[in-house]
């Protein structure tokens, strides 16, 4: 591991430590100003780990020395890994500024609404599947069998793409009928109960 990653990785960690301790100080004693200092700082912590991944063009998780787990992920994959943390920082900055300004309780009932979990999730994992499938659809030579054994990881990840864009239109479509997406959970649910009790 090059010592200009560590130190980039390090500073990155540092960025949002300092964030969740001041967020956590925040909360503590009540302070709106605080707490949505901290959540600005985290997110741009997190947006600069994303502008980060674009310009390297590789993010890993767990990094370390070699006879540790490592999962990296490079080029295409890594500015898709990037695109996803620029959105989350953007969305953390906002939630920030908006708890700095007063807004706790108006952010707090749109984040307590299931139309913006499952437009994240949906967002989230359709990024994560598609930096999954780039990986590796295009991350080394699959020849011969290889290219058979990745056949499965790709079919999965195709299916998270889809998944995810589903899960963030009905996220989306939620947003806008709330009513409608608890009638539709209602209704699967319903459906589900009746399913496992015929089987």
């Amino acid at each position: 591991m090059s010592t200009s990653f560590t130190r980039k990785s390090v500073s990155e960690t540092l960025i949002l430590l300092v964030g969740a301790v001041v967020a956590v100080a925040g909360k503590q004693q009540d302070s709106a100003l605080l707490l949505g200092l901290g959540i600005l700082v985290i997110g741009v912590g997190v947006f600069w780990g994303g502008v980060s991944a674009i310009g390297r063009r590789r993010v890993a998780f767990m990094h370390g020395e070699a006879r540790f787990v490592t999962h990296r992920f490079t080029g295409g994959a890594a500015v898709l890994w990037g695109l996803l943390l620029l959105l989350t920082g953007l969305v953390l900055v906002g939630a920030g500024v908006g708890i700095a300004l007063g807004f706790r309780e108006s952010l707090r009932s749109f984040v307590e609404m299931p139309g913006a979990w499952l437009t994240a999730g949906g967002i989230a994992l359709a990024f994560i599947s598609a930096a999954a499938f780039w990986q590796s659809a295009f991350g080394g030579e699959h020849k011969g069998m290889r290219r058979l054994l990745t056949l499965p990881s790709l079919v999965l990840a195709a299916l998270g793409v889809l998944l995810g864009a589903g899960l963030a239109g009905t996220g989306a479509w939620g947003l806008q009928d709330p009513a409608g997406l608890s009638g539709l959970g209602s209704d699967l649910l319903t459906a589900a109960k009746a399913w496992l009790g015929a089987s």
